[in-house]
This record gives structure tokens, sequence and C-alpha cells, in this order.
């Protein structure tokens, strides 16, 4: 997206947290010509959660990237395993 986003302030929206996009590049037109697709966007409030509850999310993510972390190296590391048991097997059976 062409812009950055603000937090709308208070008296401006009804819903809290609402976010609205400023522009900051030159607007893309729609594919018929008929005007701005990023303006069009502006017109529409985004709502966001209380920073306290951002917080706890990206915690959460986090968390939960590093558990992926964890079990894609546990995932290699059997793998591996399973490579090395087929090579002894086929070694024993040759021998």
């Amino acid at each position: 997206m062409h812009g950055r986003l603000q937090e709308r302030p208070a008296n401006r929206s009804n819903t809290p947290g609402a976010i609205t996009t400023t522009r900051s590049a030159p607007p893309r037109e729609t594919p018929d010509g008929s005007g701005s697709l990023l303006k069009d966007l502006e017109q529409f409030p985004i709502a966001l959660p209380p920073l306290a509850e951002q917080k706890r999310i990206i915690a959460k993510v986090d968390q939960l990237m590093a558990l992926c972390d964890e079990l894609e190296a546990r995932l290699r590391d059997a793998e591996k395993g399973a490579q090395r048991l087929a090579e002894a097997m086929t070694a024993a059976m040759v021998a």
C-alpha cells in the first residue's frame, strides 16, 4: 500500500483505535480509469485492538514462531536420523 497508517482521533470515529491512510505516494488509477484505488480505500476506517491487546497478540505470535522454529529443527533432525537409518539398513543388507 502506498500510504502510511495513522490513528484517527477518537472524535472523528465511532470505533476506538480506528485508523485511516494518508497518501505518501502518487495514487494508482483503477484499471478502468475511473479513479484512485487508494482514494476509495481511504474512506473506510480500519479498527485496531487496544495497544495492550496488540502487544499480547505480538507476544503470542513470537511464541508460536519460536515453537515453529523448534519444530522445524526437530523435523530436520528426524529426517537426518531417518536417512542414517536407511543407509545403515542398506549397508547391512549388502554386507
